[in-house]
């Protein structure tokens, strides 16, 4: 005897959730509309909880919007899929194509019906958190980028430096010019008062650093800028601002990063992780974060859909097309990978560590068969492939056992 379930679809808007009831039939057995608001929920709890069979829901994901409906069926077990809304279109293109909010309920509720239905993976409350930590983490990555990039146009103008040898990365280099914005500021104080400043806002920061060779440093510097506005301009007073601002953002990064790994060390997948030359603590927790529960994959090809590095390929009658990777995973995982593949290159190459991973890449790039990038891709897919099987049989990485992953 079949289990009989009742599809529920819902489609959601920023004010509205329409709701459709479908019989295993399907046939329509009742429409909603309610607010998406405390009292809208309410009835739809309401509204599921009446049915008499089990319930299978089907909605869009719709970022923001469908995000609290996600957690409101997840915290009262109901079996629901979020579905991507391209998957959502092909899977009703045999249907028509009328198109109201009422219609679109009554579509994804045939989904929720057929044999397509799959339930979502909810990641649980700590894989929640870093996933939340991550996006906030990015968030001030791309926000660092845009300060840095004001604060480098605004110096040009102030206090012009070509090939200063403090790194932009560091947040020394914002810390010297916050507190001389301006090439005459240095020029117009002594070299003790320059070394004195320097020692009074920064020797809590920097406790056993030489402030007098920083102070000759913006002297020698200072002597051949040539400024394109005076010193009391107003770009002076920007670039301070500028510099507080990209330090506040570098600290908050370096909390975030803190708290992550403090939730992420109680995952074995973390230290599998960091056991792989050239991956670090930041990388490795933004990896967990990102991609989540790695148990709940069957495979590392399911990881590689999920990031989207798996390979479409086209053919055509004569012609055959050259393979490319589909792109429609997560964009931020597969931006991370891909800069972890060239630290595990790095590191190998500099501490001479055994990495098959680094081994493919330098094998690859000898044979000049592809371009970086690809020949990257490539190890992305041996390095999700590593990450799976260390996660499967709870090992740490060890060369051995992965080298002969050269050729394959």
């Amino acid at each position: 005897m079949t289990h009989k379930i009742v599809g529920v679809g819902i489609d959601v808007s920023a004010y509205k959730l329409n709701i459709a009831i479908l019989n295993t039939d399907a046939e329509l057995l009742s429409t909603y509309q309610v607010d998406s608001s405390a009292a809208g929920f309410k009835s739809l709890f309401h509204i599921l909880n009446k049915q008499l069979n089990a319930v299978q829901i089907v909605f869009e994901a719709t970022g923001i919007y469908s995000n609290k409906l996600v957690r409101f069926l997840n915290e009262l077990h109901f079996r629901f899929e979020c579905i991507n809304p391209l998957v959502a279109r092909q899977l009703s293109t045999g249907l028509r194509q009328n198109k109201t909010d009422r219609v679109d309920a009554i579509k994804l509720a045939r989904i929720a019906i057929s044999d397509n239905f799959q339930p979502s993976y909810v990641r649980n409350e700590a894989y929640e958190k870093l996933y939340q930590l991550d996006r906030w983490y990015e968030n001030e990555n791309h926000d660092i980028v845009t300060l840095k990039n004001r604060f480098d146009k605004i110096q040009q103008q102030t206090f012009p430096v070509k090939g200063f040898p403090v790194a932009k990365d560091i947040p020394l280099f914002y810390e010297l010019f916050t507190i001389f914005p301006h090439a005459d500021q240095v020029l117009q104080t002594s070299l003790e008062q320059v070394t004195e400043r320097l020692k009074d806002n920064l020797s809590k920061q920097h406790p056993r650093t030489n402030w007098k060779k920083y102070a000759e440093l913006l002297h020698s510097y200072a002597v051949k800028a040539v400024p394109s506005v005076r010193s009391d301009a107003p770009n002076s007073s920007y670039l301070i601002q500028l510099g507080h601002q990209i330090l506040a953002v570098v600290a908050s990064k370096a909390q975030i990063i803190k708290k992550m790994i403090e939730i992420g060390e109680t995952f074995p997948v973390f230290k599998y992780l960091c056991s792989i030359p050239g991956i670090a603590q930041p990388s490795a927790i933004r990896i967990i974060a990102e991609i989540g529960d790695i148990s709940r994959f069957d495979n590392a090809n399911q990881i590689n859909a999920f990031i989207g590095i798996d390979l479409r390929h086209y053919e055509s009658g004569l012609f055959t097309g050259s393979d490319t990777i589909s792109k429609r995973g997560n964009k931020i995982a597969r931006k991370l990978l891909y800069q972890c593949i060239f630290q595990i290159v790095k590191t190998c190459t500099l501490t001479h560590r055994k990495c098959h991973i680094a081994d493919y890449y330098y094998y690859q790039t000898k044979k000049q068969s592809s371009s970086p990038k690809k020949t990257a891709i490539a190890c992305i897919h041996r390095l999700l492939r590593t990450i799976y099987g260390m996660c499967k049989y709870n090992e740490s990485y060890q060369y051995k056992f992965h080298q002969n992953q050269l050729i394959q």
